[in-house]
């Protein structure tokens, strides 16, 4: 019989509750936290770094109005083109 609260999967078995950090051991808690941390930092540095080599440049004819656009070989289109 299952007591009330309790499912049946768990019905039987003591629960297992997380011991408490000795003192001595919570540097490393904070040593382990810190190293996941810089690991996920680094790869989220090094995809964004990686992600500015595949994704494409825009076009240069779209730049902002205010440039001269003398770097252009040709004149731009005096009407628009379909």
């Amino acid at each position: 019989m299952v007591p009330p609260g309790e499912s049946p999967n768990r019905a039987g078995r003591p629960r297992r509750n997380r011991p408490e950090p000795a003192p001595a051991q919570g540097w490393r808690l904070r040593l382990r936290a810190a190293r996941r941390l810089g690991l996920a930092a680094a790869g989220i540095t090094t995809s964004v770094s990686l992600l500015g080599l595949v994704w494409p440049q825009g076009d240069r004819a779209n730049q902002a109005e205010g440039e001269s656009g003398q770097d252009l070989k040709a004149e731009l289109p005096s009407r628009p083109i379909s």
